[in-house]
């Protein structure tokens, strides 16, 4: 992984983190059941939500 890419995925990885901050706890249990359900991570389940938004727009 060059250290380009190794940034670019760092800032990915902050972002999504600062996502999850800003979801209050009711979000991120609901966010918890979803993931779970799905067996798929958070972080990809938001990644997904924000490119369905994006679409949308």
């Amino acid at each position: 992984m060059s250290r380009n890419e190794y940034y670019k995925e760092r800032i990915k990885k902050q972002n999504i983190k600062r996502i999850l901050i800003e979801l209050n706890e009711k979000q991120y249990n609901k966010l918890k059941e979803i993931t779970k359900e799905k067996n798929i991570t958070s972080s990809e389940w938001i990644r997904k939500k924000i490119e369905k938004e994006r679409l949308n727009k």
